[in-house]
């Protein structure tokens, strides 16, 4: 479920989720290039259809997106194998902070390092910092508001960029439209 709150667009998600805790000055924000190549490969995987080309390049763009899809799917096999996927989490995603259920919970003003696998043919991570801005009671664990650290314009425009896409997709879905991934 989207929804346009007064700071930015959210969409619920449901993905492999990780956090950990964060001593104390261990804010970084490292994986940044990472996470903004990440997206960019998610923005490729997410629209293909919508750039794909008309006329005679239509063929061979439709053998080299098997080829590459085929490749992603071999990769993915393998990485999946060297290292499991955390558990899936319903999550609440905007490109300022985000939300989800946990058993544990740390503790209020506590930074934190989240991963999240947000395809299921990339199993790569994306991995964003912040610090828990409030905690609430829920009858399955305790409900963490994380408000992202350290992320600078271009990655929040990439995030939100997914976002964005994320939201169409749900809509899509909802409206039983072609071109909708299953939730």
């Amino acid at each position: 479920m989207s929804e346009q709150t007064e700071q930015s667009l959210s969409v619920t998600l449901h993905l492999p989720l990780r956090w950990r805790d964060l001593p104390a000055g261990e804010m970084a924000g490292g994986n940044r290039l990472g996470n903004q190549a990440l997206l960019r490969v998610l923005e490729g995987l997410d629209g293909p259809a919508a750039r794909e080309p008309a006329g005679p390049e239509r063929e061979l763009f439709q053998r080299l997106d098997a080829k590459l899809n085929l490749m992603l799917s071999m990769l993915s096999s393998v990485l999946s194998r060297e290292q499991a996927l955390p558990p899936v989490a319903e999550l609440r995603l905007s490109a300022q902070q985000m939300s989800w259920v946990a058993a544990e919970a740390p503790r209020l003003g506590q930074s934190v390092e989240i991963s999240l696998y947000p395809h299921p043919q990339v199993p790569v991570p994306l991995v964003l910092e912040g610090h828990v801005a409030g905690l609430a009671p829920q009858a399955s664990g305790t409900r963490i508001y994380l408000q992202f650290d350290a992320l600078d314009e271009d990655l929040q425009a990439e995030l939100e960029k997914f976002i964005f896409r994320q939201h169409r997709q749900e809509v899509r879905r909802q409206r039983g439209q072609p071109g909708a991934e299953p939730a």
